[in-house]
C-alpha cells in the first residue's frame, strides 16, 4: 500500500472560509435584530390622560357605543343619544395612568368601541385605550361593569 499525502485544496480551503465567513454573517444578524427588538425604552412615552383627550374630535360626537363580552364575544350596541351622553360624561374625564411596562394582554372582559356613523372612533377596555395599556382604576371599572350588567342583563 502507498499512502498518499493528503492535499488541501485551495478550493476546499475557500469553501471552509466561506461557511465560517456566513455563520458569523448570521449569528451577526441575529444579535442586531435581538438589539433592535429589545429597546428598553420607547422613543414616545406615553402620558396619563383622559378619553375626552384621547378621542379623535369631540368624545360626545359618538353616536354608537358597542359593548363586547371578551368572555363570550357577544355584543351589545347603545345608540340612543341621551345614554351615550351620560355614559360618556361619567367617565370621560377619568385618568388614565399609563403602565410602565407597555406589553399587550392577552384577552379582556369589557370591549368597549366608540363610533361616529360607521366609523370606530377609539376602542377601550378599563386597562387599555387602542393599544396603550393603563394601570387599574377602581371608579372606571365599576362604572363599566354597571353597563354591561344593565345591557346584557347578568353579573360580571
Amino acid at each position: 500500500m502507498i499512502d498518499r499525502p493528503i492535499f488541501l485544496s485551495w478550493r476546499g480551503c475557500g469553501e471552509m472560509f466561506m461557511s465560517i465567513r456566513s455563520r458569523s454573517m448570521v449569528l451577526i444578524m441575529i444579535a442586531l435584530l435581538l438589539l433592535v427588538g429589545c429597546k428598553a425604552e420607547s422613543e414616545t412615552s406615553i402620558q396619563p390622560t383622559t378619553l375626552a383627550q384621547v378621542y379623535p374630535g369631540s368624545i360626545m360626537d359618538a353616536d354608537k357605543i358597542e359593548l363586547v363580552d371578551g368572555s363570550s364575544g357577544e355584543r351589545k350596541a347603545i345608540t340612543e343619544r341621551k345614554e351615550i351622553q351620560d355614559l360618556l360624561a361619567e367617565i370621560q374625564d377619568m385618568e388614565w395612568i399609563p403602565e410602565e411596562d407597555q406589553e399587550g394582554v392577552v384577552g379582556y372582559l369589557f370591549g368597549i368601541g366608540l363610533f361616529q356613523g360607521e366609523e370606530k372612533k377609539l376602542r377601550f377596555t378599563p386597562t387599555s385605550i387602542n393599544d396603550s395599556y393603563y394601570k387599574p382604576n377602581e371608579q372606571l371599572e365599576k362604572a363599566i361593569r354597571e353597563w354591561f350588567e344593565k345591557k346584557f342583563e347578568r353579573e360580571f
